[in-house]
């Protein structure tokens, strides 16, 4: 993502996020972060690569492989603004099970306005503790969440 390479988010089977979206046009207006804590993620409290400024580049990376619909067409694209609720890393066992949960506010102005809540979720062997798996486990819950919102990003209904 952002912090790491961009090829992480590669875990994610771009092709179901595609045929999951419609064809209307939509744009990311905003991404913010709203966590009681900006600076915590769970047992760990808190990893430089998820100190706050990072982590909204993180989350605007993840997002940018959401499709955008269909760019031609004429009506005004619906506007959705984004704000991470939650991002957590917590040890089960020898594993980690990660969360990222953000909110989508629909906004457009001839429809009625929207907002989804979506969770991602990842669960899996954590052998060393190291970056790298911690990473890999919060990156694939934001690929889930961003699997997700695919499903609702600018629906024109």
């Amino acid at each position: 993502m952002g912090m790491r390479d961009q090829a992480r988010m590669s875990i994610v089977d771009m092709r179901a996020i595609r045929a999951a979206q419609s064809s209307c046009n939509f744009t990311i207006a905003t991404v913010s972060d709203k966590r009681k804590n900006p600076e915590a993620i769970g047992e760990l409290g808190s990893l430089t690569e998820f100190q706050q400024d990072n982590v909204l580049t993180w989350l605007e990376s993840g997002l940018s492989q959401l499709e955008r619909g269909d760019t031609s067409a004429s009506a005004e694209p619906v506007l959705i603004d984004v704000e991470l609720v939650k991002l957590y890393l917590d040890f089960v066992g020898l594993s980690i099970a990660s969360t990222v949960v953000v909110r989508a506010h629909h906004n457009h102005s001839s429809r009625t306005k929207r907002t989804d809540l979506v969770r991602g979720t990842n669960f899996v062997g954590n052998w060393a503790s190291g970056a790298g798996e911690l990473q890999t486990a919060m990156d694939m819950a934001l690929s889930d969440a961003v699997m997700q919102l695919s499903k609702t990003a600018g629906h024109c209904s």
